[in-house]
């Protein structure tokens, strides 16, 4: 019976935070009102004398103003005016010097400062409602039922509080309860969502399903009310909903649904701003954050949920490369990220939301290749698709398929390499995939679209990650030489008939052509010294000189000129310094003759 009359104190207390905080802010808006008036009376002291005088005023400045902003008269143009030679005329007026809008950054930090009391308010309440769940089960006190009912109706008085607050005396910035209702409602919102974590993770009342099922509706609830309350309400719920899983804690060895939650929270941020389109998309941005940053915290945490949570990373690029513009097939325009470096426009906000989010994606993608190789893989090829197929009307996410390209790269170099001798086929269909994805993009004829940078991705992709399997995780070995030779002449017969293609799309213009054939000369030396001996590689490396020779002249293929340098270099280096005048003496008689 003592603990249940704390526990009931310690509620009542909590439930005293709220009031007073309502009672505190409205009158400390009221004040400021007050404060504002008496400085606007201070300034005027005719009005202090007369009040009916000051209201004349103001009537004559209105019908002033009314009257300057009416279109002028046409008067008749007067005679000619003598007007002294000595009598020089008016300077003309120097033009206000340019002043520098302030940045994003800078606003929120003022806006902060001066309102960091509805900071602290929405930190106290929502804390006030994850600690009746953390109390509860810390102290035993009641049952984990009448705990997590509690709590819910806590949220709930919470947010009708807020609504009531809102509608009858309002929410703008100029009321007495400004951003009032909005810390009320978002408090409530927390509330919920730590009441049905804890009833999931704490006391296992809820499984997988239902709370996700109750979660969905909350973060629907956050929506509406967001779009009554403001952007401060977005902002309260979406770092509730970030921070309280981590407040509430658990006992789940594996709680993947929390990474489903975290996508939630992200979600919910860009929907709603997507419909609001509230100023610099600091909304969305704060909803990527939260719903990335939880996501991968937990990662770390629990290493067991890596699935989940890379199929939340493609879950949050597909929503923040489509929500911002609210498009199907994404049209981002203007610059690209990369274009900064060139002292270019800076992109569109939605252009840095959806690059943002590939680049970090992409990242922790590569971090989280040390517990499943394959994930990340198949993750970061699923980034470079969305950049490159999905967004092929986007032009100012053309670079976004770089960094999961670079992504494929670092978890071949630095990743532990996976067990069974399919490795390297299967890590070089990654590759082989890369090179598709750009090859695809490249046959786009917009204007928008640079096509020799896609061709350069589409000749390199699978090339560069197959040297890099050949030295991270020895592919010759694993594979054997033979049949890696195979794969090498695979990827050198697919860069022959795109070489075709693009012969037969260019016309007179063949730098694209000649550069795919140009690497699959490359691949072809390449697989020929896997099988090769030394006599042999240097005879197959003299035969291609000739024969790229051939082909820049029949074709006008102009880089292939490229590789008759280089080979003629290797066959006298092979011939003169290896395997040198001994072989040349005591060597096979048709070999040498030969070569």
């Amino acid at each position: 019976m003592l603990g249940v009359l704390i526990f009931l104190l310690v509620t009542a207390a909590i439930l005293a935070v709220p009031v007073t905080l309502v009672i505190l802010v409205v009158q400390m808006n009221q004040l400021r009102g007050r404060i504002a008036r008496l400085e606007a009376q201070a300034a005027d002291p005719q009005a202090l004398a007369d009040p009916s005088a000051r209201a004349a005023n103001l009537a004559r400045i209105a019908v002033r103003s009314s009257a300057s902003d009416a279109p002028p008269k046409t008067a008749p143009e007067p005679a000619q005016i003598d007007r002294p030679a000595d009598i020089p005329l008016p300077a003309p007026r120097a033009a206000a010097p340019d002043i520098a809008a302030p940045s994003l950054a800078t606003r929120a930090i003022d806006w902060i400062v001066g309102n960091w009391f509805y900071v602290a308010a929405a930190a106290a309440l929502a804390f006030a409602g994850i600690f009746l769940v953390q109390y509860g089960a810390e102290q035993g006190l009641l049952t984990p039922e009448t705990r997590v009912l509690a709590a819910s109706t806590f949220g709930l008085a919470l947010i009708a509080c807020g609504e009531w607050v809102r509608r009858r005396f309002g929410d703008a910035a100029d009321a007495a309860t400004a951003y009032v209702p909005s810390l009320l409602s978002g408090g409530g919102i927390v509330t919920l969502m730590a009441a049905v974590l804890g009833a999931r993770h704490l006391y296992g009342l809820l499984g997988a399903e239902v709370t996700l099922g109750l979660l969905v509706p909350l973060a629907l609830a956050a929506i509406v009310l967001g779009w009554f309350h403001g952007p401060l309400l977005v902002a309260v719920g979406l770092l509730g909903g970030t921070i309280a899983p981590f407040i509430v804690g658990g006992d789940a060895d594996a709680p993947h649904g929390l990474h489903a939650h975290f996508a939630l929270i992200g979600l919910t941020g860009l929907a709603v701003d997507a419909v609001r389109r509230w100023p610099f998309r600091w909304v969305s941005a704060l909803a990527l954050i939260c719903g990335i940053g939880g996501s991968g915290l937990l990662v770390v945490l629990s290493p067991a949920t890596v699935e989940a949570h890379l199929i939340a990373l493609v879950v949050l690029v597909i929503a923040a490369i489509a929500l911002p513009v609210r498009q199907v097939w994404p049209r981002h325009g203007g610059a690209m990220v990369a274009e900064v470096m060139l002292g270019r426009v800076v992109p569109r906000p939605e252009t840095w939301l959806a690059s943002g989010a590939i680049l970090t994606a992409a990242l922790l993608a590569v971090l989280t290749s040390i517990w499943a190789v394959w994930s990340a893989l198949l993750a970061l090829c699923v980034f470079a698709g969305l950049a490159a197929l999905w967004g092929h009307r986007a032009r100012a996410l053309q670079d976004g398929a770089l960094w999961p390209a670079l992504g494929t790269l670092a978890v071949v170099l630095l990743a532990s390499p996976p067990d069974g001798a399919a490795a390297p086929t299967l890590g070089l269909l990654f590759g082989a995939a890369l090179s598709a994805f750009a090859a695809l993009r490249s046959l786009e004829t917009a204007r928008s679209t640079f096509r020799l940078g896609w061709a350069l991705g589409a000749v390199l992709a699978a090339p560069i990650i197959g040297i890099a399997l050949h030295l991270s995780w020895d592919a010759p070995q694993v594979r054997g030489s033979y049949p890696w030779a195979w794969h090498a002449l695979a990827v050198a017969a697919g860069l022959t008939g795109l070489a075709g293609l693009w012969a037969a799309r260019d016309g007179v213009d063949r730098l694209r052509a000649s550069l795919a054939a140009l690497i699959a000369l490359v691949v072809i030396a390449y697989a020929l010294s896997q099988v090769l001996g030394d006599a042999a590689l240097t005879i197959a490396v003299a035969l291609l000189a000739p024969m790229a020779a051939w082909f820049d002249m029949r074709l006008r293929l102009p880089l292939l000129s490229w590789f008759v340098l280089p080979s003629a270099v290797f066959t006298g280096w092979r011939l003169a310094v290896l395997p040198g005048a001994d072989f040349a003496l005591n060597g096979p008689l048709w070999i040498v003759l030969l070569i």
